[in-house]
């Protein structure tokens, strides 16, 4: 004989969750993004994060290893030892790996590129000035659309390889080269000009990688 499904039913775990006395409120907007790493830090189980690559020891998972039993438990007769639940009432919690050097994460690593491709690589200014038309008329019609905003500056910047005002900065290089023995303000010389002295001459290198030399 099949027994009738209830219309309500309460879902098993350790203890019942009473409901929020907050307010209501309608939500407006979300934002996503990435964890920081004091963020991940705070919030790992592992203190001091995973040091080892043994996952067992005596039997049991290893404290500071890949099955650290702070992050959950893989025994159905073992308690976490986060939140004292067994393998049905656990969620399970992640810990960290403090890593050598920084690393570039491989989930943003093709934005990250293409947003530096948009600006000089000698000044750090955006390869297209802001009162170019073309510039503005994008910012316009993609208002409410970033990734597509990002997308038509990108193909407007790639074409260029120093920022529109990268000539201003090669006829400075030009006049300093050709007047050699002029007396120069250091105060007022371009941060990207700068002298390399050696025994039988000088060097003047400019940040846009030409080299000339003179007695």
């Amino acid at each position: 004989m099949l027994r009738p499904i209830p219309h309500s039913f309460t879902m098993p775990g350790p203890a019942q969750q009473e409901h929020s006395s907050a307010p209501l409120r309608q939500v407006k907007w979300m934002q996503f993004g990435i964890l920081s790493p004091d963020e991940i830090k705070q919030m790992s189980v592992t203190d001091g994060g995973i040091c080892y690559p043994e996952t067992m020891e005596a039997g049991r998972p290893k404290i500071g290893g890949l099955m650290d039993p702070r992050q959950g438990v893989i025994d159905r007769f073992a308690r976490c030892q986060t939140c004292a639940g067994n393998m049905t009432e656990c969620p399970g919690h992640f810990g960290h790996i403090d890593l050598a050097k920084p690393v570039f994460h491989v989930g943003f690593l093709t934005h990250i590129v293409k947003i530096l491709r948009c600006f000089c690589f000698y000044c750090s200014k955006m390869l297209v000035d802001m009162n170019n038309p073309k510039l503005k008329e994008i910012i316009v019609k993609t208002e409410l659309n970033p990734r597509k905003r990002m997308q038509h500056v990108y193909d407007l910047c790639k074409a260029k390889n120093i920022c529109e005002g990268g000539d201003i900065m090669d006829q400075q290089f030009d006049a300093a080269l050709a007047n050699p023995d002029e007396q120069r303000d250091p105060k007022k010389e371009p941060w990207w000009m700068w002298e390399v002295s050696t025994k039988d001459q000088k060097a003047r290198i400019g940040a846009v990688c030409r080299v000339e030399t003179y007695e």
